[in-house]
């Protein structure tokens, strides 16, 4: 008598590793499709605030906070003011969602330095959205080969998650042939 399972307790145990085959495809395609919308996200917003109005605007006050992540770094930001059609509007330069790594350090010397690039009451131009003056950014993103790299993996987990259900596809025809 040989220790194989028998050929019922084989084939009970096919619907639980295609299962698991499913599962892995859906989370690499939603991974990679998660992934690739932040990229594209981020260009949009790139797109869109590189079409907004500029203004004056005077530098109220600056600081410099340690950003814990992954290294600990420091992020230098201001806050500054700016009028549109006669209102003043008042902005932190690391307010919106999509603030960028523009101003972000390895140390805090270099914060430190870059915070002395935009002394206080210094003139800066602002940008902002026409339709809502109250969005505003002082520095638009920097190209990033990081986008890139995200795209690619993002372009390869989707990819996989396809190979799989085209392989789990045949792999199910494959044993309905054999019945």
């Amino acid at each position: 008598m040989t220790d194989l399972p028998s050929s019922d307790a084989r084939v009970k145990a096919q619907p639980v590793r295609k299962g698991i085959v499913v599962l892995n495809m859906l989370v690499l395609a939603i991974g990679g499709g998660w992934l690739g919308y932040g990229v594209f996200d981020r260009w949009h917003w790139q797109n869109v605030e590189q079409n907004w109005t500029s203004t004056d605007g005077t530098i109220e006050t600056a600081y410099i906070h340690q950003a814990i992540s992954r290294h600990v770094n420091w992020e230098t930001g201001w806050t500054y003011s700016y009028l549109v059609n006669g209102q003043k509007y008042e902005a932190n330069s690391t307010a919106l969602s999509n603030a960028y790594f523009v101003h972000m350090f390895g140390s805090k010397q270099q914060a430190e330095y870059d915070e002395t690039t935009r002394p206080l009451g210094s003139p800066v131009s602002v940008y902002y959205d026409p339709a809502v003056p109250q969005h505003s950014v002082l520095d638009f993103p920097p190209n990033s080969l990081f986008d890139i790299l995200t795209l690619s993996l993002s372009a390869m987990c989707i990819g996989v998650a396809i190979l799989c259900a085209f392989a789990l596809v045949k792999a199910m025809k494959n044993h309905r042939s054999d019945d």
